[in-house]
């Protein structure tokens, strides 16, 4: 609870403020009096520090989400060139490793097409 006393006093000197008011019910009220005179604090002063607190938290948040869909992107250009270098990897083997019966390059990337790359397209639609 000391901290959030030192954290208060430093926030005071930091900048101008502006005034906010809200109500609260009895109770909770009482739960504002109770916490704060446990911190050292006036109810203003502790339920200043708590909107601080928590605004601090959703910019933290937010940033972490940024960060989160940055990844996501990363993953699906990743995502999408493992997929066409599978295709091509499959289109080889299928060609070099017929079993005997040979089949061309075309019918190798017609087949890929049929059953890979079509899939593919489909995933990245949705």
């Amino acid at each position: 609870m000391a901290e959030i006393k030192q954290f208060a006093r430093k926030r005071k000197l930091m900048s101008k403020s502006v005034p906010i008011s809200f109500r609260l019910s009895e109770d909770k009220h009482r739960q504002l009096q109770g916490l704060a005179m446990g911190a050292g604090l006036s109810p203003g002063d502790f339920a200043r520090e708590l909107v601080l607190a928590k605004l601090d938290e959703a910019a933290i948040m937010q940033r972490g989400i940024e960060t989160v869909g940055e990844e996501v992107e990363v993953l699906k250009s990743d995502l999408a060139s493992l997929r066409r270098d599978f295709a091509l990897a499959v289109e080889a083997l299928l060609v070099s490793n017929s079993a005997g019966k040979p089949i061309t390059v075309e019918q190798a990337k017609r087949w890929v097409d049929e059953r890979i790359r079509s899939k593919a397209e489909l995933y990245k639609s949705h």
